[in-house]
């Protein structure tokens, strides 16, 4: 399933690049998304290469806005994945994220999903 995400992430990022502002492509899970079990990462794909000189920021939190913990965020070229840590028990969440791409532009957003 992971190699499955990761392959479309791919596809979406080439069908993608010819864009003139960064943005963010696709993300795993997908924003609204409803979930039966908890996902054991978050990932993003970006249209443009994520710099090398900051790391992105993203965070992980509840229903409450309590933050969860997850890791560093890793970095490959347009992909950037954390892992979850927390244990996500049934409910929603939102991912918030601001990465900057190598060509100088910020891209920040957010989204929600949900374990069922």
């Amino acid at each position: 399933m992971v190699v499955t995400a990761v392959a479309l992430l791919v596809c979406i990022v080439n069908a993608g690049s010819a864009s003139a502002h960064s943005s963010i492509v696709a993300t795993n899970p997908q924003p609204n998304a409803v979930l039966d079990r908890a996902p054991s990462s978050i990932d993003f794909a970006f249209d443009q290469e994520v710099s090398g000189h900051w790391l992105p920021v993203i965070t992980l939190s509840d229903s409450v806005g309590r933050n969860l913990e997850i890791s560093v965020p890793a970095v490959n070229k347009s992909f950037v994945t954390v892992q979850v840590r927390s244990k996500l028990e049934p409910g929603a969440y939102t991912v918030t994220y601001g990465v900057d791409s190598a060509a100088g532009e910020s891209v920040a957003g957010e989204f929600t999903f949900s374990v069922a």
